[in-house]
């Protein structure tokens, strides 16, 4: 028996790596191309009462700056306290380029009073921890949509996040660098739609090998005969209940075809109904006195089958026996 769909497909999978690389293996790796894109440090001091703040501390990065941790050094401020017992807040920021948030820290902190009266600002007031932004943006010139896929030990899919896009950026979460999955950007950067791909891993770009394949697929219940001049089939079956079988048989000349269908448990069939493609179906019951269990049916060559037996319901039962035929022989189910 041979199978009755036959389908052609070329399958691409990724599975080296080429090209651009982008920092996805770690929350570490993400820290320092977050450090390497700073452009803008920016801070703030103030208190709970309008007007009690200073936030001219920016200072973009050059060249001279020696770091992102001098540039930070370097934020100076000025404020007024009407209430020396109120907190004091404190905010820094890192800056892309564009203006993204890279970093965040804030914090408070409480003047002190000295044994004069007077108050002072404490000793390391001024320290703040940045903490990494919880969505990186990454340059990916020409990106236009992007999504991550996990996967689990078997290759199978198990999450699927849509990330923010923006003028050839992508906004990456943490969380999901050096997982198991691939991140898929559209990218239009020549001029057409491409997807790259780029493993969460260790954030290589990968490149797809092509495969020629080809699937060959059945419709469950039917089997395919196309040669010989017999079809002899047993189905399994387990008091009476069973996978009810059809076939369909590619004749190649004028001739008989003999037709035996059984189960496992010793029952045949009592007929057979018996079509060619787009005709009424004829029934053609078993019993002849040299062959009782068998049904001999004229086939004509170049004519496409479809054959149905047909049991007792007591030798045959599928839960599927919803089709009725009127007519000699009974149902088709």
């Amino acid at each position: 028996m041979k199978q009755l769909v036959l389908l052609f497909l070329t399958l691409i999978i990724a599975l080296k790596s080429f090209g651009q690389d982008l920092p996805l293996g770690s929350k570490e790796e993400l820290r320092f191309y977050a450090v390497e894109q700073a452009y803008q440090v920016s801070g703030y001091i103030g208190t709970q009462l309008p007007g009690e703040g200073d936030g001219d501390g920016s200072r973009i990065l050059t060249r001279d700056t020696k770091g992102l941790n001098a540039a930070l050094d370097k934020l100076k401020f000025t404020i007024s306290v009407a209430n020396p017992e109120a907190p004091i807040h404190k905010r820094t920021w890192v800056f892309n380029k564009d203006s993204d948030t890279l970093f965040v820290g804030n914090g408070n902190f409480w003047l002190e009073k000295g044994s004069d009266g007077n108050y002072k600002i404490p000793k390391g007031f001024g320290d703040i921890e940045l903490q990494l932004i919880w969505e990186v943006p990454l340059y990916i010139p020409g990106a236009q949509n992007a999504s991550v896929l996990l996967f689990n030990e078997n290759g199978y899919v198990i999450d699927r996040r849509q990330l923010k896009t923006e003028d050839g950026k992508v906004f990456f979460p943490q969380d999901l660098a050096g997982k198991k999955g691939i991140l898929a950007v559209l990218n239009n950067s020549t001029g057409e739609y491409v997807w790259h791909y780029y493993s969460l891993d260790h954030g290589k770009k990968l490149v797809g090998v092509e495969f020629d394949m080809s699937l060959k697929s059945s419709v469950r219940g039917i089997l395919v005969q196309e040669t010989g001049d017999y079809i002899m089939h047993e189905i399994e079956t387990s008091n009476g209940y069973g996978e009810k079988i059809t076939f369909e048989y590619h004749a190649h000349a004028n001739s008989w075809l003999s037709i035996i269908c059984s189960t496992t448990e010793g029952a045949h069939a009592k007929g057979y109904w018996v079509r060619t493609i787009g005709t009424e179906w004829k029934y053609y019951p078993t019993g002849s006195p040299l062959t009782p269990n068998r049904s001999n049916v004229p086939v004509e060559a170049n004519e496409v089958y479809q054959i149905i037996p047909v049991f007792d319901t007591k030798d045959l039962r599928d839960w599927s026996d919803t089709i009725t035929i009127i007519g000699d022989g009974g149902d088709k189910g």
